[in-house]
């Protein structure tokens, strides 16, 4: 009896640690289809990511070549897009109150805003967005509040263009 019960113990515990290392070596290609999948869901149109590259040790993510499509009815030019996104944590300033940031690191960002038949591309992704977001529960009146620190912040290489019906032509900023 002691030794079935042992068995299947170390069957548990072979099982738990090989599903374990099957989520930590594939936790990029994990969270990479996740944003994909549910980002496009979300805001209705087609989300892209390139890579992503996460480490727990360093308390650091990185996204690279992110890609938001437009709504239909506009360009076929992307809506938003970056060639990285990166940030990195304070891993000795987390807790449930607390979230420390050391840097975020955009580059080569781009966001296409485009007006047409009276309203904007961003407009209908921020409503569907917003008719999408979880409801609070109604005894939510024990909030706690978080501090967030965030030591730097670079973006580089901005980009943006503005499109609308009453232009002659998009205007690139």
């Amino acid at each position: 009896m002691l030794k079935k019960i042992l068995i299947s113990l170390g069957v548990l515990v072979v099982l738990l640690g090989g599903g374990v290392f099957y989520l930590l070596s594939n936790l990029d290609e994990i969270v990479r289809t996740a944003i994909e999948d549910y980002g496009s869901e979300a805001v209705g149109s087609q989300v892209s990511v390139g890579a992503v590259e996460i480490s727990l040790r360093e308390g650091s993510a990185s996204i690279f070549n992110f890609s938001i499509a437009n709504p239909p009815g506009f360009s076929d030019e992307d809506m938003l897009r970056f060639a990285e996104l990166s940030v990195a944590l304070d891993l000795g300033n987390l807790s449930s109150e607390n979230v420390g940031i050391v840097s975020i690191v955009s580059t080569d960002p781009f966001v296409s805003y485009e007006r047409a038949n009276g309203t904007t591309n961003i407009d209908m992704v921020s409503e569907r967005l917003a008719g999408e977001a979880p409801q609070e529960p109604e005894d939510a009146g024990a909030e706690s509040e978080m501090n967030l620190q965030i030591d730097d912040v670079r973006i580089r290489n901005i980009q943006a263009s503005i499109s609308d019906d009453r232009l002659r032509n998009p205007v690139q900023v």
